[in-house]
């Protein structure tokens, strides 16, 4: 039987779906109506490094012109820098500056902030399990898990940037 047969998967699945909807609520709430493409770019490259711009994209799933076009608007913020990485014959890579992960944290603050409110009430046994399933989260072996996942019918992936 598969995870998703399972009351675990559902459990997960709905923590998943949870999350999603607080975080888009919580947004909502601050009254940002900006692209979330931009914000995931920076999350990513503050939490993984530099990273190529292709494979920013296939970690977003997020086409690679769309990937260089918010990285280009990001870069006129200062948030990003892109630049040619000898390591890989010059292809354009991104990595987040001082101020791009500065405002990524001001980002996540102000989205707690939001949710906050509406936990007011959560006990510290509710706080225990939130933060237990925060480790297990963060505990994942994510390379092992893109290694093993098969490869998607029909796409061939993001091109080359």
């Amino acid at each position: 039987m598969s995870l998703m047969d399972s009351d675990r998967g559902a459990a997960l699945a709905a923590l998943l779906t949870a999350t999603f909807r607080a975080t888009r609520s919580a947004t909502l709430a601050l009254g940002d109506l900006k692209a979330s493409a931009p914000r995931h770019i920076l999350a990513t490259l503050d939490a993984d490094g530099p990273m190529r711009v292709r494979d920013v994209a296939a970690a977003l799933r997020i086409a690679p012109p769309s990937v260089a076009h918010a990285a280009e608007a990001l870069e006129h913020q200062g948030y990003v820098e892109r630049y040619a990485s000898p390591d890989c014959g010059g292809c354009t890579m991104l990595r987040i500056t001082p101020d791009g992960s500065a405002a990524n944290r001001d980002w996540y603050a102000r989205i707690v902030e939001a949710l906050g409110g509406g936990l007011a009430e959560a006990s510290d046994e509710d706080w225990d399990a939130v933060a237990r399933t925060a480790r297990l989260l963060a505990s994942l072996d994510h390379e092992s898990m893109r290694a093993s996942a098969p490869p998607h019918r029909g796409h061939r992936g993001p091109r080359a940037v």
